[in-house]
Protein backbone atom coordinates (compact mmCIF):
# COMPACT_ATOMS: atom_id res chain seq x y z
CA UNK A 1 0.00 0.00 0.00
CA UNK A 2 1.02 3.68 -0.87
CA UNK A 3 -0.14 7.10 -0.05
CA UNK A 4 0.47 10.22 -1.13
CA UNK A 5 0.47 13.56 0.56
CA UNK A 6 0.10 16.43 -1.16
CA UNK A 7 0.16 19.25 2.08
CA UNK A 8 -0.76 23.19 0.91
CA UNK A 9 -1.57 25.65 3.16
CA UNK A 10 -5.61 25.29 4.49
CA UNK A 11 -8.34 23.42 5.78
CA UNK A 12 -9.60 21.29 2.88
CA UNK A 13 -8.82 17.69 2.33
CA UNK A 14 -9.61 14.91 -0.26
CA UNK A 15 -9.06 11.51 -0.81
CA UNK A 16 -8.19 9.97 -4.25
CA UNK A 17 -8.26 5.95 -4.18
CA UNK A 18 -7.52 3.11 -6.47
CA UNK A 19 -6.65 -0.38 -6.14
CA UNK A 20 -3.20 -2.29 -7.96
CA UNK A 21 -4.60 -5.61 -7.35
CA UNK A 22 -6.53 -7.37 -10.41
CA UNK A 23 -8.34 -10.79 -10.97
CA UNK A 24 -7.08 -13.05 -12.54
CA UNK A 25 -6.59 -12.95 -16.25
CA UNK A 26 -7.57 -16.88 -17.00
CA UNK A 27 -8.11 -18.18 -19.60
CA UNK A 28 -5.57 -16.51 -21.21
CA UNK A 29 -6.49 -18.04 -24.49
CA UNK A 30 -9.56 -15.81 -24.72
CA UNK A 31 -7.14 -12.68 -25.18
CA UNK A 32 -6.30 -11.56 -28.70
CA UNK A 33 -3.10 -10.07 -26.76
CA UNK A 34 -0.34 -10.58 -23.98
CA UNK A 35 -2.95 -9.48 -21.24
CA UNK A 36 0.14 -8.08 -19.53
CA UNK A 37 2.04 -6.42 -22.66
CA UNK A 38 -0.92 -3.20 -22.51
CA UNK A 39 -1.61 -3.29 -26.67
CA UNK A 40 -2.89 -0.24 -27.68
CA UNK A 41 -4.57 -0.97 -31.01
CA UNK A 42 -7.29 0.95 -32.77
CA UNK A 43 -8.07 4.12 -29.74
CA UNK A 44 -7.76 1.46 -27.29
CA UNK A 45 -5.19 0.25 -24.66
CA UNK A 46 -5.37 -3.79 -23.53
CA UNK A 47 -4.95 -5.22 -20.41
CA UNK A 48 -6.02 -7.39 -17.46
CA UNK A 49 -6.62 -4.15 -14.61
CA UNK A 50 -6.46 -1.70 -17.64
CA UNK A 51 -10.05 -0.24 -16.32
CA UNK A 52 -10.44 -2.00 -12.88
CA UNK A 53 -8.57 0.24 -11.92
CA UNK A 54 -5.19 1.08 -13.12
CA UNK A 55 -6.24 2.98 -15.72
CA UNK A 56 -7.80 5.46 -13.24
CA UNK A 57 -5.08 5.21 -10.96
CA UNK A 58 -2.18 6.75 -13.82
CA UNK A 59 -4.75 9.11 -14.89
CA UNK A 60 -4.73 10.64 -11.40
CA UNK A 61 -1.23 10.35 -11.37
CA UNK A 62 -0.84 12.45 -14.56
CA UNK A 63 -3.56 14.60 -13.09
CA UNK A 64 -1.23 15.57 -9.98
CA UNK A 65 1.92 15.42 -12.61
CA UNK A 66 0.38 18.01 -14.11
CA UNK A 67 -1.02 20.09 -11.33
CA UNK A 68 2.38 20.45 -10.13
CA UNK A 69 4.03 21.68 -12.95
CA UNK A 70 1.27 23.83 -13.54
CA UNK A 71 2.51 25.80 -10.13
CA UNK A 72 -0.53 24.85 -8.48
CA UNK A 73 -0.57 24.04 -4.81
CA UNK A 74 -3.78 22.37 -2.68
CA UNK A 75 -5.54 24.65 -0.09
CA UNK A 76 -5.31 22.01 2.28
CA UNK A 77 -4.75 18.18 1.72
CA UNK A 78 -4.32 15.68 -1.37
CA UNK A 79 -4.11 11.87 -0.31
CA UNK A 80 -3.73 9.37 -3.44
CA UNK A 81 -4.32 5.92 -1.97
CA UNK A 82 -2.85 3.31 -4.03
CA UNK A 83 -4.01 0.16 -2.66
CA UNK A 84 -3.83 -3.90 -2.54
CA UNK A 85 -6.45 -6.20 -2.05
CA UNK A 86 -9.93 -4.68 -2.81
CA UNK A 87 -10.93 -7.75 -5.00
CA UNK A 88 -10.87 -9.79 -2.09
CA UNK A 89 -11.54 -7.49 1.40
CA UNK A 90 -10.25 -3.96 1.29
CA UNK A 91 -7.09 -4.43 4.16
CA UNK A 92 -5.31 -2.05 1.63
CA UNK A 93 -7.66 0.66 2.10
CA UNK A 94 -8.56 -0.68 5.53
CA UNK A 95 -4.67 -0.54 6.62
CA UNK A 96 -4.56 2.68 5.00
CA UNK A 97 -7.87 4.06 7.15
CA UNK A 98 -5.98 2.74 10.22
CA UNK A 99 -3.03 4.65 9.86
CA UNK A 100 -5.22 7.85 10.27
CA UNK A 101 -5.64 9.29 6.83
CA UNK A 102 -8.27 11.52 6.81
CA UNK A 103 -10.48 13.47 4.49
CA UNK A 104 -13.26 15.55 3.60
CA UNK A 105 -14.70 13.69 1.08
CA UNK A 106 -13.00 10.92 -1.41
CA UNK A 107 -13.18 10.04 -5.60
CA UNK A 108 -12.83 6.49 -6.14
CA UNK A 109 -11.34 5.58 -9.70
CA UNK A 110 -13.27 2.53 -10.24
CA UNK A 111 -14.93 2.33 -13.57
CA UNK A 112 -18.41 3.61 -13.95
CA UNK A 113 -18.96 3.39 -17.85
CA UNK A 114 -17.80 7.36 -17.88
CA UNK A 115 -20.69 8.40 -15.66
CA UNK A 116 -20.67 10.05 -12.27
CA UNK A 117 -21.50 7.48 -9.63
CA UNK A 118 -23.25 8.81 -6.19
CA UNK A 119 -23.91 5.42 -4.55
CA UNK A 120 -22.17 2.01 -4.38
CA UNK A 121 -24.16 -1.02 -3.04
CA UNK A 122 -22.77 -2.45 -0.12
CA UNK A 123 -21.96 -6.77 -0.95
CA UNK A 124 -20.62 -9.25 0.99
CA UNK A 125 -19.86 -12.90 0.64
CA UNK A 126 -21.58 -15.94 2.58
CA UNK A 127 -21.22 -19.60 2.67
CA UNK A 128 -23.38 -22.44 3.95
CA UNK A 129 -21.96 -25.79 4.86
CA UNK A 130 -24.19 -28.50 4.50
CA UNK A 131 -23.36 -31.88 6.26
CA UNK A 132 -24.53 -35.35 5.36
CA UNK A 133 -23.93 -39.06 5.47
CA UNK A 134 -21.37 -40.35 3.34
CA UNK A 135 -21.80 -43.89 1.83
CA UNK A 136 -21.44 -46.12 -0.79
CA UNK A 137 -23.69 -44.83 -4.10
CA UNK A 138 -24.81 -48.59 -4.20
CA UNK A 139 -26.23 -48.18 -0.91
CA UNK A 140 -27.59 -44.50 -0.63
CA UNK A 141 -30.14 -45.66 2.12
CA UNK A 142 -27.29 -45.57 4.37
CA UNK A 143 -26.24 -42.06 3.71
CA UNK A 144 -27.73 -38.75 3.47
CA UNK A 145 -26.88 -36.34 0.64
CA UNK A 146 -25.25 -33.53 1.32
CA UNK A 147 -25.27 -31.82 -1.95
CA UNK A 148 -28.82 -32.82 -2.14
CA UNK A 149 -29.78 -31.00 0.80
CA UNK A 150 -27.66 -27.99 0.05
CA UNK A 151 -29.45 -27.34 -3.38
CA UNK A 152 -32.91 -27.96 -1.25
CA UNK A 153 -31.75 -24.87 1.10
CA UNK A 154 -30.28 -23.11 -2.02
CA UNK A 155 -34.08 -23.12 -3.40
CA UNK A 156 -35.19 -22.20 -0.05
CA UNK A 157 -33.00 -19.39 0.23
CA UNK A 158 -34.16 -17.78 -3.18
CA UNK A 159 -37.67 -17.96 -2.51
CA UNK A 160 -37.22 -16.02 0.39
CA UNK A 161 -35.27 -13.22 -1.10
CA UNK A 162 -37.15 -13.49 -4.43
CA UNK A 163 -38.84 -9.96 -3.73
CA UNK A 164 -34.86 -8.26 -3.66
CA UNK A 165 -35.26 -8.68 -7.35
CA UNK A 166 -37.90 -5.72 -7.04
CA UNK A 167 -36.12 -3.41 -4.70
CA UNK A 168 -35.99 0.39 -6.35
CA UNK A 169 -33.68 3.35 -5.54
CA UNK A 170 -33.93 6.30 -7.76
CA UNK A 171 -29.85 6.31 -8.36
CA UNK A 172 -30.18 2.42 -9.77
CA UNK A 173 -33.71 2.64 -11.77
CA UNK A 174 -31.79 1.78 -15.19
CA UNK A 175 -30.59 -1.67 -14.00
CA UNK A 176 -33.19 -4.87 -14.51
CA UNK A 177 -31.73 -6.10 -10.87
CA UNK A 178 -30.36 -3.42 -8.57
CA UNK A 179 -29.58 -5.55 -5.27
CA UNK A 180 -28.14 -8.83 -7.25
CA UNK A 181 -27.72 -12.18 -5.47
CA UNK A 182 -25.20 -14.92 -6.88
CA UNK A 183 -24.05 -18.28 -6.02
CA UNK A 184 -20.63 -18.47 -7.62
CA UNK A 185 -19.20 -21.24 -5.60
CA UNK A 186 -21.01 -24.73 -5.39
CA UNK A 187 -18.72 -27.33 -3.39
CA UNK A 188 -19.47 -31.19 -2.68
CA UNK A 189 -18.46 -34.67 -3.17
CA UNK A 190 -15.25 -35.92 -5.04
CA UNK A 191 -16.39 -39.20 -6.46
CA UNK A 192 -19.44 -40.04 -8.38
CA UNK A 193 -19.85 -44.00 -6.45
CA UNK A 194 -19.77 -42.40 -2.98
CA UNK A 195 -22.35 -39.75 -1.15
CA UNK A 196 -21.14 -37.00 -0.37
CA UNK A 197 -21.61 -36.10 3.45
CA UNK A 198 -20.19 -32.20 2.95
CA UNK A 199 -21.90 -29.71 1.12
CA UNK A 200 -20.82 -25.57 0.47
CA UNK A 201 -22.48 -23.00 -1.23
CA UNK A 202 -20.72 -19.94 -1.40
CA UNK A 203 -22.57 -16.43 -2.26
CA UNK A 204 -22.04 -12.62 -3.27
CA UNK A 205 -24.91 -10.27 -2.52
CA UNK A 206 -26.06 -7.00 -3.10
CA UNK A 207 -27.63 -4.72 -0.37
CA UNK A 208 -29.27 -1.46 -1.82
CA UNK A 209 -28.21 2.46 -0.12
CA UNK A 210 -30.90 2.34 2.57
CA UNK A 211 -30.74 -0.87 3.49
CA UNK A 212 -28.78 -2.72 6.70
CA UNK A 213 -26.26 -5.67 5.50
CA UNK A 214 -26.82 -6.84 9.36
CA UNK A 215 -30.39 -7.14 8.62
CA UNK A 216 -30.25 -9.46 5.08
CA UNK A 217 -27.72 -11.30 6.93
CA UNK A 218 -30.43 -12.11 9.93
CA UNK A 219 -33.26 -12.63 7.01
CA UNK A 220 -30.93 -15.16 4.77
CA UNK A 221 -30.16 -16.99 8.40
CA UNK A 222 -33.82 -17.28 9.39
CA UNK A 223 -34.45 -18.63 6.25
CA UNK A 224 -31.69 -21.41 6.51
CA UNK A 225 -33.56 -22.15 10.18
CA UNK A 226 -36.97 -22.09 8.93
CA UNK A 227 -36.24 -24.75 6.29
CA UNK A 228 -34.26 -26.79 8.14
CA UNK A 229 -36.33 -27.32 11.22
CA UNK A 230 -39.07 -28.79 8.67
CA UNK A 231 -36.69 -31.85 7.04
CA UNK A 232 -35.90 -34.29 9.55
CA UNK A 233 -31.89 -34.87 8.90
CA UNK A 234 -30.99 -31.15 8.94
CA UNK A 235 -32.60 -30.19 12.53
CA UNK A 236 -30.98 -32.58 13.93
CA UNK A 237 -27.69 -31.46 11.95
CA UNK A 238 -28.38 -27.85 11.09
CA UNK A 239 -26.33 -26.15 8.75
CA UNK A 240 -23.69 -23.38 9.28
CA UNK A 241 -24.34 -19.77 7.67
CA UNK A 242 -20.78 -17.26 7.96
CA UNK A 243 -19.94 -14.63 6.30
CA UNK A 244 -16.45 -14.10 5.12
CA UNK A 245 -13.87 -12.57 2.52
CA UNK A 246 -15.64 -9.14 1.31
CA UNK A 247 -18.14 -6.77 3.54
CA UNK A 248 -18.71 -3.53 2.77
CA UNK A 249 -21.51 -0.94 3.49
CA UNK A 250 -23.93 0.51 0.69
CA UNK A 251 -22.80 4.22 0.54
CA UNK A 252 -24.28 7.42 -0.91
CA UNK A 253 -23.63 11.07 -1.17
CA UNK A 254 -25.62 13.98 -1.73
CA UNK A 255 -27.02 15.22 -5.38
CA UNK A 256 -25.94 19.22 -4.03
CA UNK A 257 -22.83 17.77 -2.47
CA UNK A 258 -20.35 20.73 -3.87
CA UNK A 259 -17.86 18.25 -5.09
CA UNK A 260 -20.62 16.38 -7.40
CA UNK A 261 -21.34 20.12 -8.50
CA UNK A 262 -18.05 20.62 -9.17
CA UNK A 263 -17.48 17.42 -11.15
CA UNK A 264 -20.61 18.02 -12.87
CA UNK A 265 -19.89 21.01 -14.18
CA UNK A 266 -16.13 20.32 -15.26
CA UNK A 267 -17.15 17.03 -17.34
CA UNK A 268 -19.57 19.46 -19.05
CA UNK A 269 -16.68 21.48 -19.94
CA UNK A 270 -14.75 18.75 -21.15
CA UNK A 271 -17.26 16.35 -22.69
CA UNK A 272 -19.89 18.83 -23.71
CA UNK A 273 -22.46 16.80 -22.43
CA UNK A 274 -24.40 16.39 -19.36
CA UNK A 275 -22.50 13.75 -17.23
CA UNK A 276 -24.97 10.62 -16.14
CA UNK A 277 -25.77 10.57 -11.86
CA UNK A 278 -25.84 7.01 -11.31
CA UNK A 279 -25.30 4.40 -8.83
CA UNK A 280 -23.16 1.32 -9.11
CA UNK A 281 -24.49 -2.33 -8.69
CA UNK A 282 -20.90 -3.18 -7.27
CA UNK A 283 -19.27 -2.88 -4.06
CA UNK A 284 -15.82 -1.11 -3.24
CA UNK A 285 -13.43 0.66 -1.25
CA UNK A 286 -15.64 3.49 -1.03
CA UNK A 287 -17.31 1.51 2.05
CA UNK A 288 -14.27 0.96 3.59
CA UNK A 289 -13.64 5.00 3.84
CA UNK A 290 -17.24 5.27 5.03
CA UNK A 291 -17.40 2.67 7.62
CA UNK A 292 -14.02 3.36 8.91
CA UNK A 293 -14.31 7.07 8.57
CA UNK A 294 -17.60 8.41 7.51
CA UNK A 295 -16.02 9.68 4.26
CA UNK A 296 -18.57 9.98 1.42
CA UNK A 297 -17.32 9.01 -1.92
CA UNK A 298 -17.65 9.79 -5.35
CA UNK A 299 -17.27 6.97 -7.91
CA UNK A 300 -15.80 8.10 -10.97
CA UNK A 301 -13.36 6.88 -13.68
CA UNK A 302 -13.12 5.77 -17.15
CA UNK A 303 -13.74 2.40 -18.25
CA UNK A 304 -16.72 0.41 -19.75
CA UNK A 305 -17.04 -2.22 -16.63
CA UNK A 306 -20.23 -4.35 -17.63
CA UNK A 307 -18.30 -4.51 -21.46
CA UNK A 308 -14.64 -5.19 -20.13
CA UNK A 309 -14.15 -5.35 -16.34
CA UNK A 310 -13.13 -9.11 -15.18
CA UNK A 311 -13.10 -10.33 -18.88
CA UNK A 312 -10.75 -11.05 -22.02
CA UNK A 313 -9.43 -8.45 -23.85
CA UNK A 314 -10.61 -5.76 -21.03
CA UNK A 315 -9.61 -2.25 -22.41
CA UNK A 316 -9.55 1.59 -22.07
CA UNK A 317 -10.64 4.42 -24.67
CA UNK A 318 -8.02 6.36 -25.32
CA UNK A 319 -9.81 9.33 -25.82
CA UNK A 320 -12.21 9.13 -22.74
CA UNK A 321 -8.57 8.25 -20.55
CA UNK A 322 -7.64 11.91 -21.83
CA UNK A 323 -10.49 13.71 -21.05
CA UNK A 324 -10.93 11.86 -17.38
CA UNK A 325 -7.19 13.60 -16.26
CA UNK A 326 -8.55 16.92 -17.62
CA UNK A 327 -11.64 16.40 -15.59
CA UNK A 328 -9.84 15.20 -12.38
CA UNK A 329 -7.50 18.01 -12.74
CA UNK A 330 -9.84 20.94 -13.04
CA UNK A 331 -12.38 19.56 -10.51
CA UNK A 332 -9.40 19.26 -7.81
CA UNK A 333 -8.49 22.84 -8.99
CA UNK A 334 -11.69 23.94 -8.03
CA UNK A 335 -12.79 21.61 -4.98
CA UNK A 336 -9.90 23.78 -3.38
CA UNK A 337 -11.17 27.19 -4.16
CA UNK A 338 -14.45 26.56 -3.32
Amino acid sequence: VLVGTWKGQGGKSVIINAHVDVVSPDPISMWSCDPWEGVVRQGNIYGRGVIDTKGGLAAAIMALDGLKKSHFTPAGRIHFMSAIDQEVNGAGTIAAMKRGYDADVAIILEPTNFDIALATVGAFWFKVTVRGKGSHAAAVWEGVNAAEKAISIHQALEERIAYRKRLKHPLYDHYPIPATSNLGTFISGGYPSSVPDEARLEYRLGVLPGESNEKVINELKEAIYQFSVGDPWLRENPPEMTTYGWYGDPTEIERDHPLVRILEINFHSVCGREPKLVGMTYGCDASRLWMLGKIKSVVFAPGNLWAHAHKPDECLKIDEFIQYIKILAYSLVDWFDA
